[in-house]
C-alpha cells in the first residue's frame, strides 16, 4: 500500500505508538501469514484469526506503548499492523454504523498536504479497503470522534 505521509513525517513528529485504552485494535492486529521471528513471537497474543501486538501500559501515563516501536521506527517493517501502513487514516463506523475512511488531522504528516492529495489517496484507498473488510470485518472499528470522517465506503 502507498503512503501518503512519509518515512521523514513519522520521524520528525514521533507521537504515534501509543495508545489509549479504547484504541488498542486495528494498530495492533497482525496477520498469521507474516513470517514473524521467535522474539517477535514474544510480544505478539494469539488472537485465533489474527495476532495482536502487545502493549505495556506506561504507570505514570494514561497510554499504552507498542513493544515493537525501536526509537524513531517500527521493527516489524513491512509486516507492521494494517493500521499502522494505513494511519492517519482509519476504517471506522459512522454514527449510523456504516463502515467509513477516518482521518486524524493531528498527524503532523497529514498537515503539509493538500485537500487534493488527502481526496487522491482516500480515491485510491476505497476499493482496497472494501477488498480488505469483506474478508476482514474486524479490520472495521468502532466510531472515533477525534476522527474527521471523510467518505463512506458502502453507500
Amino acid at each position: 500500500m502507498k503512503q501518503l505521509t512519509t518515512l521523514k513525517d513519522c520521524i520528525e513528529c514521533k507521537d504515534c505508538c501509543y495508545y489509549h485504552r479504547h484504541y488498542l485494535g486495528l494498530s495492533t492486529i497482525l496477520e498469521k501469514n507474516a513470517r514473524f521471528t521467535k522474539k517477535e513471537k514474544e510480544k505478539l497474543v494469539d488472537k485465533g484469526k489474527f495476532y495482536q501486538a502487545k502493549c505495556e501500559r506506561k504507570k505514570s501515563l494514561n497510554y499504552f506503548f507498542c513493544d515493537f516501536k525501536d526509537g524513531d521506527l517500527c521493527q516489524l517493517k513491512e509486516k507492521r499492523p494494517f493500521g499502522c501502513k494505513l494511519y492517519p487514516f482509519n476504517v471506522m463506523k459512522n454514527r449510523e454504523g456504516k463502515p467509513v475512511v477516518g482521518l486524524d488531522r493531528d498527524c503532523l504528516g497529514i498537515k503539509n498536504k493538500t485537500e487534493k492529495q488527502i481526496k487522491d489517496y482516500v480515491k485510491y484507498l476505497k476499493p482496497l479497503l472494501k477488498k480488505t473488510i469483506k474478508s476482514k470485518p474486524y479490520y472495521v472499528e468502532e466510531f472515533q470522534e477525534e476522527l474527521e470522517v471523510i467518505d463512506c465506503l458502502f453507500p
